[in-house]
């Protein structure tokens, strides 16, 4: 068995180094569950998330851990305003949730033929608005009202041009919040519906809004046979050689080898510190991204638009500046993560990247990441050159997600998961 499983691991980690990816815990669909949680759906998942501690309590398998009857790949959802059932549409057919039985009844049914007159599958979103009652199905640049009363589709429009003005098109999902407010989700924002009146606010998920729905790093480096994880304050060195003990590949792995996420480690092989206090004391607890500069062998720690370097023999912080004034020139403010070696610096923020080279002192290169880092996502939460191959590959970090960048073949080597135990609770 376990030469088996091993064996398919190794095919798999070819199939994903043929592939080009993106981020691959996209929302797909969001719900308000009658006890107040907000659920998504992410994959063959579901992510149940609390609005008043902004965190998420649970996060399982569809089918098996919650929502019971659904497999994976929901597209939009619902409740009904009326009979209170969940729905939940993928493809071109529809799936009734009872909340009080807790699974799916009646089996699946065809849209727009066993219901939902007017209405066709694929759908993007779904929202029951909560001013008139009707729901809004959006696909593409197009969205539809279903008038319950009428029990039918009574208008298609354009998404800005007749409605929902500010709105991008091809939403992944929406929902309303027990605030009254319409929240839409398209890639890594999310936009904020004031109803009667529209957009007003767009944010990051994870980071200006919905913080807590997924686990994600301040920052990682490497230090001497080390790397550093840091989050919520908190940075939790693991040895090199023990990475693959809190690492797994994912993908097919879940749904058809049935490897759940126990088999990764679950505890720390040494203490976690309090960054800025009992470890790089002076430095921000929660940097925006954090590295180790062998050309002065200092640290540094990124926040905002102030540096801090640290000085490991001195224990302390022994400068700060403003970034790219008072050093790091070319490097923007707020950025998202940082990978260094002896040679260069490469910072990335939202969908750019910025190579820092010691020669120069200064940013020579720019772009877009997915011109120069074909298949890492966008919006990176940490990166660090890999261990084993320091001049050229790039690990990076993304919700728990793990992307190794090659050179070599221009695309992801692999990609993998993080174990829970890497991240502060």
């Amino acid at each position: 068995m376990k030469k088996t499983v091993l064996m398919a691991i190794a095919l798999l980690s070819q199939l994903y180094a043929q592939a080009s990816y993106k981020d691959v815990q996209t929302i797909d669909a969001v719900v308000l569950h009658p006890k107040g949680n907000v659920h998504f759906f992410v994959d063959s998942y579901f992510y149940e998330y609390n609005v008043k501690s902004n965190k998420t309590d649970n996060r399982g398998k569809l089918g098996r851990n919650g929502w019971h009857g659904l497999r994976g790949d929901i597209d939009a959802a619902i409740t009904h305003p009326k009979n209170k059932l969940g729905y939940l549409f993928v493809g071109n057919v529809y799936y009734r949730y009872d909340f009080n039985k807790q699974r799916v009844i009646g089996g699946k049914r065809i849209i727009g033929v066993d219901g939902w007159k007017g209405l066709d599958g694929p759908i993007d979103a779904a929202i029951v608005n909560p001013k008139n009652g009707s729901a809004y199905f959006f696909k593409g640049n197009k969205y539809v009202v279903f008038d319950f009363n009428k029990d039918k589709v009574v208008k298609t429009a354009t998404i800005g041009v007749n409605g929902w003005k500010g709105l991008p098109s091809n939403l992944d999902g929406a929902v309303v919040h027990p605030n009254g407010k319409g929240y839409f989700f398209k890639g890594d924002h999310y936009y904020r519906w004031v109803f009667g009146k529209g957009v007003d606010k767009k944010g990051i998920i994870g980071r200006n809004g919905w913080k807590g729905l997924f686990n994600q790093l301040d920052a990682t480096l490497i230090d001497s046979d080390e790397i550093q994880y840091m989050n919520r304050g908190e940075v939790k060195p693991i040895k090199i050689g023990l990475i693959d003990t809190f690492e797994i590949p994912i993908g097919l792995f879940d749904a058809q080898l049935n490897i759940p996420f126990p088999t990764l480690r679950k505890s720390l092989p040494g203490p976690a510190y309090k960054i800025g206090y009992s470890k790089y004391v002076g430095a921000p607890p929660r940097p925006d991204a954090a590295l180790y500069f062998p050309k002065n062998r200092k640290y540094y720690f990124f926040k905002g638009s102030k540096y801090y370097r640290y000085d490991a023999r001195a224990r302390k912080i022994d400068k700060t500046g403003r970034i790219g004034s008072d050093g790091w020139r070319g490097v923007p403010a707020n950025i998202d993560a940082a990978a260094a070696n002896k040679d260069r610096v490469i910072f990335f923020k939202g969908s750019q990247y910025y190579e820092f080279t010691v020669k120069e002192n200064k940013v020579v290169k720019m772009g877009n990441i997915a011109n120069r880092f074909k298949g890492l996502p966008n919006f990176i939460d940490a990166a660090h050159f890999h261990q084993k191959y320091p001049t050229s590959k790039i690990v990076a970090y993304k919700k728990d997600i793990v992307y190794t960048y090659s050179p070599f073949n221009s695309n992801i080597d692999f990609r993998k998961r993080v174990s829970k135990a890497i991240f502060s609770e």
